[in-house]
């Protein structure tokens, strides 16, 4: 893996960082009260897929594990139809899918 996209997977891996300390100990509840928590959330997980989106084909393809292209997709979705962002989608991505995707970041980036 070259030092960009370890520089990349390290974003990711901060930024997902910064989500999970964001959902603990969040209810649903208050997360659909909150927009501008909302709003906070979307631009993280936009964070996330830019930076997945810059990590080399390469190294993509070495780890099958990380659902990249769902991933940039969430991002280009977010990005090129903002407007529409579900935020019952966003809670599940925040909550379910950033948990795992921490856990397979752990796994490869280097974060000595």
């Amino acid at each position: 893996m070259n030092g960009r996209d370890d520089g990349y997977l390290r974003d990711m891996l901060d930024t997902v960082d910064r989500i999970l300390a964001r959902t603990a100990g969040l209810s649903k509840d208050t997360y659909d009260a909150d927009e501008d928590r909302q709003f906070v959330f979307t631009h993280l997980v936009q964070i996330v897929g830019e930076a997945a989106s810059r990590v080399s084909t390469e190294t993509r393809a070495q780890h099958p594990e990380i659902p990249w292209k769902q991933i940039i997709g969430t991002r280009h979705r977010i990005v090129h139809d903002y407007v529409h962002v579900d935020t019952d989608i966003l809670w599940e991505i925040i909550t379910t899918h950033i948990p795992e995707l921490r856990r397979l970041l752990k796994d490869i980036a280097n974060t000595d």
